[in-house]
């Protein structure tokens, strides 16, 4: 990933999203894991109409 890839998604080689880009430095990019939580809570936000961007 490039500089300005953070809140970009980290896919996996199945195309599955798996994270969220959130470090990078040189050749070097970390993120955060999206787990059953986190996922249920950005799906509930996504039913609910909720547009967490804002």
């Amino acid at each position: 990933m490039e500089n300005g890839q953070s809140g970009g998604a980290i896919i996996d080689s199945n195309n599955i999203v798996s994270g969220i880009h959130t470090y990078g430095a040189g050749s070097y990019n970390m993120g955060t894991r999206i787990s059953n939580m986190m996922f249920e809570l950005f799906s509930d936000k996504k039913n609910e109409g909720i547009n967490l961007y804002n």
